[in-house]
């Protein structure tokens, strides 16, 4: 497994955790926040491991 890809699975996994340990959040504006940061962080990785595999246009 590459960096890259090792990076991506982590920033799913983050975000996974993140949305699983806060089913019923009580600042509903912060939760959207927190998952749209980890939602960019894992096309950022995304966008990483498809230029290190060359497939990325």
């Amino acid at each position: 497994m590459t960096s890259a890809l090792a990076a991506l699975r982590d920033a799913v996994a983050a975000r996974d955790r993140f949305t699983a340990a806060n089913q019923d959040p009580s600042d509903w504006s912060h939760y959207d926040e927190s998952v749209t940061d980890l939602t960019e962080q894992i096309a950022a990785a995304a966008t990483t491991f498809l230029d290190e595999i060359g497939a990325h246009p």
